[in-house]
C-alpha cells in the first residue's frame, strides 16, 4: 500500500521515532545479529557506523 503526501520529508523527521531502545543495543549480540557477517570485525563496523552518524555513542 502506498501513501502519498505533499508534506516534505524534513517535517516527517521531527516526528519519527525509532522503536529501538537503548537497552536493545547494549547487548553485544545485537551488533552480531544485525550488521556483521560471519568473520567480520565488530569494532571496525561499529566505528564505521559512528563515522556515518548511523549510531551515536
Amino acid at each position: 500500500m502506498r501513501i502519498f503526501t505533499s508534506e516534505p520529508l524534513s517535517s516527517f523527521r521531527k516526528r519519527l521515532r525509532s522503536s529501538l531502545q537503548r537497552e536493545d543495543v547494549l547487548d553485544e549480540n545485537v551488533f552480531e545479529e544485525m550488521w556483521l557477517p560471519y568473520g567480520d570485525d565488530k569494532e571496525t563496523d561499529i566505528h564505521r557506523l559512528l563515522e556515518q552518524h548511523r549510531i551515536r555513542k
